[in-house]
Parts: structure tokens; C-alpha cells; sequence
């Protein structure tokens, strides 16, 4: 796999495992690559497109300094988690729509008894 650079951060692209690529950058970067990679491999038929060895060699994959890198996880580490505090929140919410006709009906039959 062949590392290079993005927008002249950095000039010399590398192989993969040779330079100071980030691991967890690698992998945000390959699952947001995830439809771009499967399209490399789409004519190859069957129902699921894999990668082989020859997709993966050509691949270049920007790496721009390892500070860079780094702030680039931190960033995404961090949006994750905001995502899934808001998904929660949003899970929680419709729970409590979803229970709010059950919740009016009870509270309607609650003050009609004597």
C-alpha cells in the first residue's frame, strides 16, 4: 500500500507500515472510504465486492504529517461521540412519543374515576 501526500502537506508518498501513519487514522479513513473501495472492486462479480491484494498495493492513501494525523482522530473521536449523544438522546425521545398516546389515555381514565 502506498502512503502519499495531500495538497503538498507532504511530497513523497511511502509504503504502508514504513512511515508514520496512524492506525486509527487508517481505519477512519478506510471506513470513510467504504464505497469508493467497494467500487474498485465491483467488477469482479459475486454478491459481495472484496478487495485482493493488487486493489490494495495501488491504493494511495493521503498521510499528511503525524500531527496532523493525530488531530484528524481527535477530531473524529470526538464528532463520533457526539453523534451517538445525540442518537441516544433522539432514541430516548421517540421512546417517550411513542408512549405519550398510552401515557394521555391513562391519565384521562385516571381522573374520571372517583
Amino acid at each position: 500500500m502506498i502512503v502519499g501526500g495531500v495538497n503538498g502537506i507532504e511530497s513523497k508518498p511511502r509504503r504502508l507500515g514504513m512511515g508514520p501513519a496512524n492506525p486509527c487514522r487508517l481505519f477512519d479513513w478506510l471506513k470513510a472510504s467504504y464505497h469508493y473501495l467497494r467500487g474498485l472492486s465491483e467488477h469482479r462479480g459475486g454478491n459481495q465486492a472484496n478487495l485482493n491484494g493488487g486493489i490494495l498495493k495501488a491504493l494511495k492513501i493521503p498521510a499528511p504529517e503525524k500531527s496532523l494525523q493525530l488531530v484528524f482522530v481527535d477530531r473524529v473521536r470526538k464528532t463520533s461521540w457526539e453523534i451517538e449523544v445525540i442518537e441516544k438522546s433522539c432514541k430516548a425521545m421517540l421512546n417517550d412519543i411513542n408512549l405519550l398516546p398510552q401515557n394521555l389515555l391513562a391519565q384521562a381514565f385516571e381522573s374520571t374515576q372517583p
